[in-house]
């Protein structure tokens, strides 16, 4: 499993009157969320949350067959990896026929 490194991103904006009244010195970090995802066409997603850590598992319709990465990681406030594609699946039989979800054609037939 690969270590994770956290990454603090503090912003602080104050005026000039703000500054001389401040006591609090607790800080409250919070770590970049990720954006949420959405299904893929032809696909789903499964995610785990948005936070740092959270997996993204991507799947596809039993037609259509999965090009790029399976899983993607949420890190530093963006997702690993580029979102895979759902392709249409064919598969050839011995007889010089495929077939998909459409029903099954002879090579050369048009």
């Amino acid at each position: 499993m690969a270590k994770m490194l956290r990454v603090c991103l503090l912003v602080v904006l104050l005026s000039f009157a703000d500054a001389r009244s401040w006591t609090d010195t607790k800080l409250k970090l919070k770590p970049l969320d990720c954006p949420p995802l959405s299904n893929i066409p032809r696909g789903t997603v499964y995610v785990t949350g948005t936070e740092p850590g959270a997996t993204a598992t991507y799947s596809c319709d039993s037609t259509h067959k999965l090009h790029g990465a399976k899983t993607r990681t949420c890190e530093f406030g963006s997702w690993t990896g580029d979102e895979p594609i759902c392709r249409v699946h064919y598969s050839c039989a011995m007889d010089n026929t495929f077939e998909n979800d459409h029903g099954g054609y002879f090579i050369g037939m048009q």
